[in-house]
């Protein structure tokens, strides 16, 4: 799940041609109405490393994908799921069945929640997932060097009969999450198939 989640973003800042610039503000994420491909590489090279800090170019010319899917940034009221998550003002589409729920504003661009089929060994559940509070993407404005820490909650509830236990009700996974993110570099991305985009990572 949580791969599923970032690959969905970093596509998003892909997509959305960020330029070189030193900072980033909410108005430079245009947040929905982009349809992305999302290619997943299962072996990395060994020369692909993450780097150092400050001005830096990666280079992911040597990745070969190994498998590709469509993902579609609309607004979270046309989903059929945006009654589970109000606060969500956009959402990202895989498949036509699985949503990441996100909330943007002036301040901050965050997860709000999932809804979909998720594969756990043999089971295959369909699950909403809420996250509480919201767990930031990426907080604005953003700039080099910018750091914070945050505490999220992921709860995600399912039926009894969907893990094969009919007699039990529902089933209620809570997870916690402490997480400390510093803005330590920007550059150049350069992909085999879509050219180069300029961005800040974390």
């Amino acid at each position: 799940m949580k791969k599923f989640i970032f690959t969905q973003i970093a596509l998003l800042f892909l997509t959305l041609g960020i330029q070189a610039q030193i900072t980033i503000e909410a108005s430079d994420i245009n947040s929905s109405d982009i349809i992305a491909i999302k290619a997943i590489a299962y072996t990395v090279p060994n020369d692909i490393l993450p780097g150092g800090t400050g001005a830096q170019s990666w280079s992911f010319l040597n990745l070969t994908a190994d498998e590709q899917a469509t993902v579609e940034f609309i607004p979270a009221a046309g989903t059929p799921h945006a009654g589970l998550f109000p606060d969500a003002n956009f959402a990202a589409v895989q498949g036509g069945s699985s949503y990441v729920y996100l909330k943007k504003t002036d301040e901050a661009m965050q997860f709000v929640g999932i809804k979909g089929d998720f594969h756990y060994d043999t089971f295959q559940i369909d699950a909403a997932v809420k996250f509480l509070p919201p767990q930031s993407v990426i907080r604005f404005p953003a700039q080099l060097n910018n750091a914070y820490s945050e505490t999220t909650r992921q709860i995600a509830q399912t039926t009894g009969a969907a893990l094969d236990a009919p007699t039990i009700d529902s089933v209620r996974v809570i997870r916690n999450t402490q997480r400390s993110v510093v803005i330590d570099a920007y550059g150049t991305l350069t992909l085999n198939a879509n050219g180069s985009y300029t961005y800040e990572a974390n």
